[in-house]
């Protein structure tokens, strides 16, 4: 146990090193690894390491032996390790650099005041939806995707008014306009404290556009690469969040709490239950790590692969001619308590490792994390190349995204948070209008290109 608990804490601290060395000393706060190892940290540091020193996050089988806890540790170094290679292995395609400049691009502005009037439509549909499906929680699932379609405008509608607030606000004039910045504030505000989740959407948009304002207001023949922000410009956005973040839980535990039971919750039960979740981090999964261990024993070792079966919960309209399709989290509640289980609707969040290892064995790990780095590069590549307004406006909700997938629950950080990128970028394609063909662009800031 010895060596596990030193390879373990090793990870941890490289990646620890890493996210710090990005964010404190490089200062590149939209690098793609920074969500995808900051995601794992959710259940890697916490779950990982609190297990090792004793502490029982996973209340269904607190001990696992050694030779699990070994397999565990080294799945998730290969996992960090070949994402890490598959970042920096890309291709690149031939042709000039970035540094070189000749560039070519197809540049769209964006009609703020078409896209403040769709966000201000997505949150008047989306917020009363919200309110009522809290009171309704058992209509949820009779109504199949209409609470997902409707409710997740909300957060969408958050993204979208950052960016006409942070970028385009002084287009909106005269007393019609202040009405309508102030109805977007609102909305903003709303959809960051209606969720301890996807607050996270909303919040980060905010960020993103504050740190990209430069890049939108270039001239369009131009191409900026970001300078290096201020720490203290940092420090200061990542107590916002974390505020932001506290808000939401008391959020979480007493304002939804009361609107789903219909009363006004007891205060002292409200207060207990907010500190536990700010002692035990509400955002983090360290439960995780104990299901990637049950995965293990259960699945890998025994052979008993379930060859993709979990996945298929990614294609929602098989659940119409499909019944039987479920999410790796609910077949794995079945399987540990068996038929007694089938009509309570329960399933536990599970990590991708913990997927993958149960699907496919511990090859398809690596190989799994290795693609994911090749995308995020390019990606990166992408935004750094582009100051495209619809690319931005994408690029804002993927690497949330890429966090809510790493953070411990794959099916649901993979499907949810998708709707809203797809929502983000189909409004801003359609708000956009062409600013200048396909040319050369010309690269002002050539540096920091990593």
């Amino acid at each position: 146990m010895l060596l596990i608990s030193i390879l373990s804490f090793s990870t941890a601290s490289w990646v620890a090193g890493i996210l710090l060395w990005f964010v404190l000393f490089k200062r590149t706060l939209f690098d793609p690894r920074i969500y995808v190892l900051y995601g794992m940290v959710h259940w890697l540091l916490v779950g990982q390491i609190g297990t090792l020193l004793g502490y029982q996050f996973y209340e269904v089988r607190p001990y696992f032996d050694e030779v699990t806890h070994a397999k565990a540790a080294i799945t998730i170094l290969s996992a960090i390790v070949f994402f890490l290679l598959g970042f920096h292995l890309c291709l690149r395609r031939k042709g000039p650099s970035v540094q070189q400049g000749g560039l070519k691009t197809n540049l769209y502005s964006i009609d703020a005041k078409w896209l403040a009037l769709i966000t201000l439509f997505m949150g008047i549909i989306g917020l009363p939806a919200l309110y009522f499906f809290q009171r309704n929680l058992s209509l949820i699932p009779k109504l199949r995707f209409l609470p997902l379609l409707v409710t997740y405008l909300v957060p969408s509608a958050g993204v979208c008014g950052s960016y006409v607030l942070v970028l385009r606000g002084k287009e909106l004039k005269g007393v019609a306009g202040t009405i309508l910045k102030c109805a977007l504030l609102m909305i903003i505000l709303l959809s960051i404290f209606s969720s301890n989740v996807t607050f996270v959407f909303p919040l980060f948009a905010l960020l993103y556009w504050s740190f990209n304002r430069e890049k939108i207001r270039i001239k369009p023949s131009t191409i900026m690469l970001q300078t290096r922000p201020h720490l203290r410009r940092i420090l200061r956005w990542v107590l916002v969040v974390a505020l932001a973040g506290v808000i939401s839980l008391i959020s979480k535990v007493g304002i939804q709490k009361s609107i789903a039971q219909r009363e006004l919750v007891d205060l002292e039960g409200t207060r207990e239950d907010l500190l536990h979740r700010l002692a035990t981090l509400d955002l983090f999964n360290p439960e995780s790590y104990g299901i990637v261990l049950h995965a293990i024993e259960m699945y890998a070792d025994q052979g008993n692969y379930l060859l993709g079966k979990s996945f298929l919960v990614l294609m929602p309209f098989l659940r119409f001619v499909w019944t039987d399709v479920r999410g790796f989290g609910r077949i794995m509640v079945l399987d540990v308590y068996g038929s007694s289980y089938e009509a309570i609707n329960v399933g536990w969040a599970i990590p991708p490792i913990g997927e993958l290892i149960a699907n496919f064995s511990y090859p398809s790990v690596p190989f799994f994390y290795f693609v994911i780095g090749l995308v995020c590069r390019y990606l990166y590549q992408q935004y750094r190349r582009s100051n495209n307004s619809v690319y931005l406006g994408f690029y804002s909700v993927v690497l949330p995204w890429l966090f809510m997938q790493q953070r411990g629950d794959f099916l649901n950080g993979t499907v949810f948070p998708a709707y809203i990128v797809l929502t983000v970028t189909f409004v801003f394609w359609l708000c956009r209008s062409k600013r200048m063909g396909p040319g050369k662009a010309e690269l002002l800031d050539r540096k920091n290109f990593t």
